[in-house]
């Protein structure tokens, strides 16, 4: 529904949805990594690239643009070392950002 803001996920399991949102099925190796690319800004550009509407807070991906969007994707082992290398990279900034607000108190 809003994917040109990065609001997606890959789900786990099959499970219901809102029709207000479109289901593609996805086969990533690693799926954190998808996680992380898709919501990456090169990826959110494409996906409002391939949205339309009357107003951008009320946008629609469009599905027939949203199928022509390419993945290029590496490796498994190459993707699991991204993974890895963010999530350590995200736990640094957060005890930063932790460490900066316990100093205002």
């Amino acid at each position: 529904m809003k994917a040109w803001q990065g609001s997606l996920g890959l789900a786990p399991v099959d499970g219901i949805v809102s029709p207000a949102y479109f289901v593609f099925e996805a086969d990533f190796e690693v799926p954190r990594f998808g996680e992380y690319l898709l919501r990456s800004k090169p990826y959110v550009a494409k996906f409002g690239a391939a949205s339309d509407g009357v107003r951008i807070g009320q946008w629609d991906l469009d599905i027939s643009r949203m199928r022509n969007i390419e993945v290029s994707l590496p490796q498994a082992d190459e993707q699991a070392a991204i993974v890895k290398y963010l999530a350590h990279a995200n736990a640094r900034i957060d005890k930063a950002i932790s460490a900066k607000r316990a100093l205002r108190l």
